[in-house]
Formats: structure tokens, sequence, C-alpha cells
């Protein structure tokens, strides 16, 4: 497991599964407002692999 300390980088768990890939998956953190989430979530499916 690795974790990367920068504001700049949102929170991620990465599954990796054997014949099935990767998935990065984003944590939205619980006292995330409504707005933050929304743009957390926004930003994670628009950024380029």
């Amino acid at each position: 497991m690795g974790r990367r300390e920068s504001p700049a980088t949102p929170d991620t768990v990465c599954l990796l599964t054997p014949g099935r890939g990767r998935w990065d998956l984003l944590v939205v953190q619980p006292a995330t407002t409504e707005a933050e989430a929304v743009a957390l979530m926004e930003q994670a499916v628009t950024q380029d692999d």
C-alpha cells in the first residue's frame, strides 16, 4: 500500500485484480460538503489516464 501526502492529489484506493486489471477508487471523506464532493467526482471522471 502506498500513500501520497499532497493537497493536490485526492485520496484514492487502488484495487489490483489478476486478470481483471486495476481500479483507482476516489475516497470522499464524510465531512466533505456536497459541493466539494461533486467537484471531486467531476475532476475524477474528466482526468486523462
